[in-house]
């Protein structure tokens, strides 16, 4: 992923700054702008939390973008939020194939570290978890999962709570039955992230994670230490994700998800070898399709049970 969250701002495109029309929160750009000028003054504006809405016929933020562009021109420098916060957010398709490995029942507590936008949680919910924790160092985003949340009807009886909070600071003195997350990746923060949700794992608990592969072969200490908490736990697993399965969030990051069963676990890990789709080993998942009223995958042929949202769309014949 993209480290460096700093972006210079050319002369050119200040000029075409500073001649805008800004509200607070909307941005039209004068006419007239080339190609190229365009190119990298939008560069900027989604790096300041806007994107382009046609019907506005301007670019349109969440919150007001006057004092983070006034800034950014004073200096001529701006920050990327989603780069420096590294909030690649999962893409739903992923978070729903993530979250069926993590053989979540109703009975279950659900915490999620870097809830983000809500993806991985807004999956949980399909399975009626009993609770559900949520933290993000992020608070915008924990304003639109905590509203993502709230309007999914399948929340109604889940116990949920959303925190913006950094993780790695939150103790571990409340325990869960399964963990699912997508941590940040860059300097090997998914390790750090991932050791320290283990320890809100209670016994037999299981934590689904994606994560950069990287960890698995290289030789450095953390890399090493990391692999051998995993071999201290009852069970461990890694499934590759597809190829641009994060295109949509902006990043062409390669990612495996990664299973762990706490020590006194039954076993469940099995269960997701078994998910992976043997026709397709070389992407490790299943290309489920809705066909005939039944979740099928299309390589190999398999069934799965549907989720909430798919019984949905089948009862009203989509």
């Amino acid at each position: 992923m993209p480290m460096n969250p700093v972006i210079g701002i050319s002369d050119d495109v200040q000029e075409v700054l500073r001649n805008s029309e800004i509200t607070e929160r909307t941005l039209k750009l004068p006419p007239g702008l080339d190609r190229q000028l365009y190119l990298k003054v939008n560069k900027i504006l989604i790096a300041a939390g806007g994107r382009w809405v046609r019907k506005e016929g301007a670019h349109v933020f969440d919150n007001d973008p006057r004092q983070t562009l006034g800034g950014a021109l004073n200096t001529g420098k701006i920050i990327d939020r989603k780069k420096a916060l590294q909030a690649y957010y999962t893409p739903y398709g992923l978070a729903v194939d993530v979250v069926s490995h993590a053989n979540i029942t109703s009975a279950d507590s659900i915490l999620e570290p870097s809830i983000g936008e809500g993806a991985l949680a807004l999956a949980a919910l399909e399975y009626f978890p009993a609770r559900l924790t949520g933290y993000d160092i992020d608070k915008r985003a924990v304003e639109k999962a905590t509203d993502a949340l709230a309007a999914d009807p399948l929340s109604r009886n889940v116990k949920i709570r959303v925190a913006a909070c950094d993780f790695l600071k939150v103790k571990p003195s409340t325990k869960y039955t399964r963990v699912v997350m997508n941590p940040p990746f860059t300097k090997h923060q998914d390790i750090q992230h991932v050791t320290h949700a283990l320890k809100f794992l209670k016994p037999s608990g299981r934590l689904v994670a994606i994560m950069s592969p990287t960890w698995q072969s290289a030789t450095i200490k953390k890399c090493k230490t990391f692999r051998s908490l995993l071999d201290s736990m009852e069970k461990w697993l890694t499934i590759p994700n597809n190829a641009g399965a994060f295109k949509e969030s902006g990043t062409g990051v390669h990612t495996v998800t990664l299973v762990v069963d706490a020590p006194g676990n039954g076993g469940h890990t099995a269960a997701a070898v078994e998910d992976t789709c043997d026709s397709v080993v070389q992407h490790g998942r299943h290309k489920w399709a809705i066909k005939r009223k039944k979740i099928v995958c299309e390589a190999c042929g398999k069934h799965r049970p549907r989720t909430a949202r798919e019984r949905e769309l089948l009862k009203n014949g989509s």
